[in-house]
């Protein structure tokens, strides 16, 4: 099975950035078979051989009692929009604007996704002549609600917004923190059979924290010392050294 595009994005960022900042005389990457892993890759720089890890920084929120990656929340209700605005476009009745907001992930979303559906629906059908309309409540149970709003009629498409978590810059930096710890601990685990020294990339996926906000886990941190180098790279493609064990 070939390398998934996260890995691949890490490896070509991380190359990028060894032949510009390093400038090394001879770099060679080695991709390891899936059943063979771990490591991800092998990468020979300059006659030594690193074992190099990929792994992926994500926000994780809670829906009922189950703890899951926040993109995977996202691309679920962008489908149900998209699902939405195709619908409504096939049947006629998309003429302007419309905003659908979730306040928080809908738990057991499976049972009344067709009921959201059809009700969003029914209010964009209600609404097509109108320039705008009021926000209309299509779901709520406690603190998770399904909103949808008519903005304009200058534009045809169905937009989405949420789910909304609003955190205080302490609150970012221990959820930061915990998450790097917990990509350590793993591969601290899954890589102490290996003898070659360990370069871990770790994609960020987690939208809150900056350069600044991971730089303050780095006193907290353990286990670090067990990598030759810990490399971050943003989804934009930018990369940086958050630690770096010695410099040969």
């Amino acid at each position: 099975m070939s390398k998934s595009k996260v890995e691949e994005f890490c490896k070509a960022q991380f190359d990028e950035f060894i032949k510009s900042s390093l400038e090394p005389n001879s770099i060679y990457w080695e991709d390891v078979p899936q059943k063979e892993e771990p490591p991800d890759y092998y990468l020979y720089l300059d006659n030594r051989k690193y074992a190099v890890e990929v792994t992926t920084l994500m926000e994780k929120k809670s829906v009922g009692e189950a703890e899951l990656p926040l993109f995977a929340i996202l691309g679920t209700l962008s489908r149900i929009v998209k699902d939405i605005e195709r619908r409504a476009l096939f049947q006629g009745i998309l003429k302007g604007a419309y905003i659908i907001d979730f306040s928080l992930p809908i738990t057991d979303l499976s049972r009344i996704r067709e009921r959201l559906k059809k009700e969003l629906l029914e209010y964009i059908k209600t609404t097509k002549s109108k320039t705008s309309a009021p926000e209309k409540t299509i779901f709520k149970h406690n603190r998770q609600r399904c909103t949808i709003e008519k903005k304009h009629d200058k534009k045809d498409y169905v937009g989405m917004m949420g789910p909304h978590d609003a955190k205080w810059e302490r609150d970012i930096i221990i959820e930061a923190c915990g998450l790097i710890q917990e990509r350590i601990n793993e591969k601290f685990r899954l890589l102490s059979g290996i003898q070659n020294k360990k370069i871990l990339l770790l994609y960020n996926a987690y939208g809150f924290a900056e350069q600044e906000i991971f730089r303050a886990c780095l006193d907290e941190l353990t286990h670090l010392d067990f990598f030759h180098m810990i490399f971050i790279i943003g989804s934009e493609g930018s990369g940086w050294i958050f630690y770096i064990r010695d410099k040969d």
